[in-house]
């Protein structure tokens, strides 16, 4: 996270909006508790490759 709060605070525009969205994003995120790997194989079914 080190590296996207110096480059929201950096001199290129377009790297600082995009580290500043990134933030927003991840910062109320919370870790995976549990990992149900029968929903995500069920999930990997419908993404065509």
């Amino acid at each position: 996270m080190g590296k996207w709060e110096n480059q929201s605070n950096g001199d290129d525009v377009l790297k600082r909006v995009i580290a500043q969205r990134f933030i927003g994003t991840f910062k109320t995120a919370k870790p995976i508790g549990r990992f149900d790997v029968e929903q995500y194989f069920k999930l990997m079914e419908k993404i065509p490759f």
